[in-house]
């Protein structure tokens, strides 16, 4: 009969390895999440822009060309919030439509590489969202 109580060492490296995999495991699975969830937020952001687009454009009779993250939208500029996180390029603003392109800026957030960029459309109120890989395929079906 074995008189000491504890563990043996190769029961400790078993118990040792299984937590390593688990760990690595939870690992993997938490960044998809912070990069949906980063990507979600690019949406809102999106969705907080073609509003506000819809506010400049009842006041100024068009849609704005620039964006800034700070101070009071006037007539040549619109303001978003937290725009310093992403690169808002404003393409084809008229009267009419608007096409804005938003990649995130910010190397904390890590979107899916699938859904690197987002892609939104404005026909006369109309909205219309896109999305691209990184290399700049329309990965659309797969994002949204």
């Amino acid at each position: 009969m074995n008189r000491y109580k504890g563990f043996t060492i190769l029961e400790v490296c078993i118990g040792l390895a299984i937590v390593g995999i688990l760990a690595t495991l939870s690992i993997n699975g938490y960044e998809g999440i912070r990069e949906r969830n980063n990507f979600k937020a690019m949406q809102e952001l999106a969705s907080k822009l073609a509003l506000e687009q819809q506010h400049y454009r009842q006041k100024f009779k068009r849609y704005a060309t620039q964006i800034s993250s700070s101070g009071t939208s006037n007539s040549s500029y619109l303001v978003i919030p937290n725009a310093q996180q992403y690169q808002i390029a404003l393409s084809s603003s008229n009267t009419r439509d608007f096409t804005a392109t938003i990649r995130p800026t910010d190397q904390a957030l890590q979107t899916p590489n699938n859904c690197r960029s987002l892609l939104l459309f404005s026909n006369r109120g109309y909205l219309r969202y896109e999305t691209r890989s990184a290399s700049g395929q329309n990965t659309t079906s797969e994002c949204l």
